[in-house]
């Protein structure tokens, strides 16, 4: 998704909608069921950030 937005000169931003919570719903979010970190989501989420940092101070 980021990737799509770094090409789409009207984007502004993006951010997480509704996914706070991982629950049996939804696969993915910043915190499990039983409010532990869902450490290989917020992996992937700090990496993203990154790149998008990187790109950013590039323009």
């Amino acid at each position: 998704m980021l990737k799509g937005l770094q090409q789409n000169k009207g984007a502004v931003g993006a951010h997480l909608c509704g996914a706070y919570l991982r629950n049996r719903a939804r696969a993915r979010g910043l915190l499990g069921e039983k409010e532990d970190p869902d450490t290989p989501n917020n992996d992937l989420i700090r990496a993203a950030n990154h790149d998008m940092a990187t790109w950013v101070r590039q323009l």
